[in-house]
């Protein structure tokens, strides 16, 4: 069964519906209200030409994030420092994206990797403690390392002088099925969310204590500490760094983002993959995978439910959308797993063994 009004699938988690087939995530869902871009301008010129450089903007090459270093430079006439991690599994077509904006924008680049190959490292080793008590909560701990990243964006910010970080971050893609399996309600305020993020976390690692292991714990614990721009460590050290998430004050507008960025920087995807957004790290392939055979829901599916609530998209065009995207590239997620020493058939033993254990329940 698909909600009458969205497409999340009765395999939701949480999920219900009423009489009419509707499901309580579209009866319970809150309207995005944006600040605008007058509120937005007031906060640029507030700091505009105070140093080098007037912002630091996160630039992975995927389309928000390049959309909103285009509309910095283009529209606002902001001198920027974009910041790029270099993921040891950034997708080769995300990173031509970041040359080509660095050369057409003339945008100075600083590219961050982390020491010691802790990326792969931690990946691994929480992928295989995953596999060996497998739990939907906890499948984002494979990427726990990105979430350091807000740590040297407050840094390098501090070094330049920096009071303004913008990023690309959309107010529609809050996963509801990842939030509910952590126990937190999918419209639940910012703080509410996090202490029941930690909780969660917390409450899932000491269910299985290799997540806890020593040579992964400091990564763990500094990443979630750094998630986000209102995580505790980014909030009490980058208390004078003003965070502007750009779709928080203006709507978000898929066809002229990506017309923008394709026309005035030559922005590309991947020609081997139908969607557009969350391309520019390899990792998610394994995600989607896990979550599209343990639950037959994906974050496209959700990603996709939130924008028919918002009116921003026809359920007609999500069916036609997650039919073609939801597609599992298997030599994709090949190529990711064999980056850390784990075959495909290590997994999908896994899955299989999960499906049939639970199907007996």
């Amino acid at each position: 069964m698909i909600c009458s009004r969205c497409v999340l699938p009765s395999t939701t988690p949480g999920i219900s519906f009423d009489d009419k087939g509707v499901c309580n995530y579209c009866h319970k869902s809150k309207s995005v209200k944006f600040a605008g871009e007058e509120a937005l301008l007031e906060v640029i010129n507030r700091f505009r030409g105070q140093g080098r450089y007037d912002c630091i903007v996160a630039l992975s090459g995927g389309r928000d994030s390049s959309y909103v270093v285009l509309k910095a430079v283009r529209d606002y006439k902001l001198k920027v420092l974009a910041f790029n991690y270099r993921n040891p599994f950034t997708h080769p077509v995300a990173s031509e994206n970041i040359r080509r904006i660095q050369k057409r924008l003339g945008v100075d680049l600083v590219q961050l990797e982390f020491p010691g190959d802790i990326h792969r490292r931690t990946m691994r080793h929480n992928l295989i403690a995953w596999m060996r008590k497998p739990s939907l909560a906890m499948v984002p701990m494979m990427c726990v390392a990105c979430k350091m990243l807000w740590k040297p964006i407050l840094d390098i910010a501090s070094r330049h002088n920096i009071k303004v970080a913008f990023s690309g971050s959309n107010p529609y893609e809050q996963t509801t099925f990842k939030r509910e399996l952590l126990g937190i309600d999918a419209e639940a305020s910012v703080a509410r969310y996090y202490t029941g993020y930690i909780f969660g976390l917390v409450r899932e690692s000491l269910s299985n204590v290799r997540y806890l292991a020593p040579e992964v714990l400091p990564t763990t614990v500094k990443g979630y500490m750094f998630s986000g721009p209102q995580a505790p460590m980014v909030r009490m050290m980058g208390k004078d760094l003003i965070k502007v998430s750009l779709f928080k004050y203006l709507p978000w507008n898929e066809k002229k983002v990506l017309t923008r960025i394709r026309e005035e920087v030559g922005w590309e995807s991947p020609p081997d993959n139908p969607c557009t957004w969350r391309f520019d790290c390899t990792v998610e392939e394994v995600k989607h995978y896990i979550y599209h055979k343990l639950m037959g829901v994906t974050e496209k599916d959700d990603f996709y439910s939130r924008l028919i609530r918002a009116g921003v998209m026809s359920r007609k065009e999500a069916l036609k959308r997650i039919e073609r995207e939801n597609a599992v590239n298997v030599e994709a997620v090949e190529a990711v797993l064999a980056e850390v020493g784990i075959s495909f058939r290590q997994l999908d033993q896994t899955l299989e063994r999960y499906l049939e254990s639970h199907s007996e329940k």
